[in-house]
């Protein structure tokens, strides 16, 4: 037993390094996994967790992001803790698909890169984090009250009421989002007459549906009510301004 602690001990670690890395992390991660399968498109991977007759999803987040929301039957395997990690790996049938999501990529790749390597016959990793998996309008189980959610109707007031307006939907469990905040604070000193709109993902899953996010953040840039440009990732300060010049 103290070996398997051992061993899971070192995936975790990984995995906790690479949530912390940064995009450059995320880009490396991914390409270790493909050389272990041919990653899904999210269309495909919600289609497999929705319709096998027996799965096992394993949310790779910590226990309150997974208490605010997560995936109809998915299991917590909480990276924080090691050993409940282990007992609850050890439980599962290396037979049955297995599939892993995080807030992005980082975590959810590694893990099913361990699993693979410990004789899991099918593991998959959720393309682009839960971000995406709403964005696609698949189900997902939330204790967010709906009254904090800013409805698609307001979100298309704001729009019209307003000549120039930058959206982040952003979610706080994720660190590249989190380097955005100065960002957008010196775009809305810069640019007094642009409205600036933080939203954050868990309280606003329908409108992130309604926009098709493909993950977190998400960018995206309106001028006189018409959407002149959208972004998936982070972006530097000199980028975004350049988008507010040239869209006046």
């Amino acid at each position: 037993m103290k070996k398997k602690l051992n061993l899971i001990a070192a995936v975790l670690t990984g995995i906790v390094l690479t949530a912390c890395s940064g995009s450059q992390s995320q880009q490396t991660a991914g390409s270790e996994a493909s050389a272990n399968e041919t990653p899904l498109t999210i269309e495909e991977f919600g289609k497999l967790v929705l319709e096998s007759p027996k799965v096992q999803v394993l949310d790779v987040r910590s226990p309150e992001e997974f208490a605010i929301n997560h995936l109809n039957g998915a299991l917590n395997t909480n990276w924080r803790d090691s050993a409940a990690a282990e007992a609850l790996i050890a439980g599962l049938d290396p037979e049955v698909p297995t599939f892993t999501y995080s807030i992005r990529e980082g975590r959810s790749v590694h893990l099913a890169k361990q699993l693979r390597e410990r004789g899991f016959r099918q593991v998959h990793f959720m393309p682009g984090g839960i971000g995406t998996w709403v964005g696609a309008g698949f189900p997902i189980e939330s204790s967010v009250d709906p009254r904090k959610s800013l409805s698609a109707e307001a979100f298309q007031q704001l729009i019209a009421d307003n000549a120039y307006v930058l959206v982040d939907l952003s979610s706080v469990h994720c660190p590249g989002c989190k380097r955005l905040h100065p960002i957008l604070d010196s775009l809305e000193a810069v640019h007094p007459d642009v409205r600036i709109v933080r939203l954050e993902l868990d309280e606003n899953l329908a409108l992130a549906k309604e926009l098709k996010v493909a993950g977190v953040p998400s960018l995206f840039y309106y001028a006189q009510g018409e959407r002149r440009w959208e972004r998936l990732g982070a972006a530097r300060g000199a980028v975004l301004d350049s988008v507010i010049v040239a869209n006046r």
